[in-house]
């Protein structure tokens, strides 16, 4: 260049081992996780099976028809947990297809407002902001927001008050708020808020969170955790993308 000679220097390095010792290291890491939720599917499996088996016995030697039916309820409501536990593990740990189409926000949310006023009559749910339509898949998403939604009446209690709000984000996506006015979340438990099996909740399975969170990944959103200033608990954001740009 301008009659000038210009060289150059090559660094060579021989990665091999670093790269050997990164799989290793990520084998490992993996087969950490998977004993921590196989650990965790087994305490679930374990305590549900020996309540069935307790109340079985029950039933079994009980007098009366009221205390049968009683005995026979527990039996079905653990029944009912195991099968919600195995339906979110599979959801959670399996690869997922999203069925993106147009999914209408406002009656969805209504739908699980209304579910929340079933299960939960003593607490107070409302619906803020606007809701448009967004591209999601429509049964993930409902998922993901009646878990949110049961949190948050489960935090709130009888008495309490449980609201989503709908807020534009940045870059054209959109974000579904649910907030509540129970203690809110404590920095110890925030470590491992969307840590599958990791709950802090008496009876709770620690797949509720996590899944909310794999629901947001596949459809390229985040969620957060935070305090609510309106209701002062805990405030969780699941913000979704933008469309993707459509090309002639």
């Amino acid at each position: 260049r301008d009659g000038r000679h210009l060289g150059g220097l090559v660094f060579l390095e021989d990665r091999t081992a670093v790269k050997r010792l990164e799989r290793e290291l990520s084998f490992r890491r993996e087969l950490a996780a998977l004993g921590e939720m196989s650990a965790g599917i087994a305490h679930e499996f374990r305590n549900a099976t020996a309540a069935i088996l307790g109340y079985a016995r029950l039933a079994g030697a009980a007098s009366d028809a009221e205390a049968r039916a009683r005995h026979l309820g527990r039996i079905r409501a653990e029944a009912e947990h195991v099968a919600r536990v195995t339906g979110d593990f599979l959801i959670f740990a399996r690869p997922e297809r999203l069925q993106i189409a147009p999914v209408a926000l406002a009656p969805l949310v209504e739908e699980v407002l209304a579910e929340g006023r079933a299960t939960c009559p003593g607490a107070a749910f409302s619906a803020e902001g606007d809701f448009p339509e967004v591209e999601a898949d429509a049964a993930l998403l409902r998922r993901a927001l009646v878990n949110l939604v049961r949190n948050a009446a489960e935090a709130a209690g009888d008495g309490g008050r449980v609201a989503v709000r709908g807020e534009p984000t940045d870059g054209g996506g959109f974000a579904l708020v649910v907030e509540d006015s129970g203690p809110g979340v404590t920095r110890e438990a925030a470590e491992k808020l969307f840590v599958p099996f990791a709950s802090t909740k008496e009876g709770g399975t620690g797949l509720g969170l996590s899944l909310v969170a794999k629901i947001a990944a596949l459809h390229g959103g985040t969620i957060a955790a935070s305090r609510s200033a309106a209701l002062g608990g805990a405030s969780f954001r699941l913000a979704l993308p933008p469309p993707a740009p459509t090309w002639p």
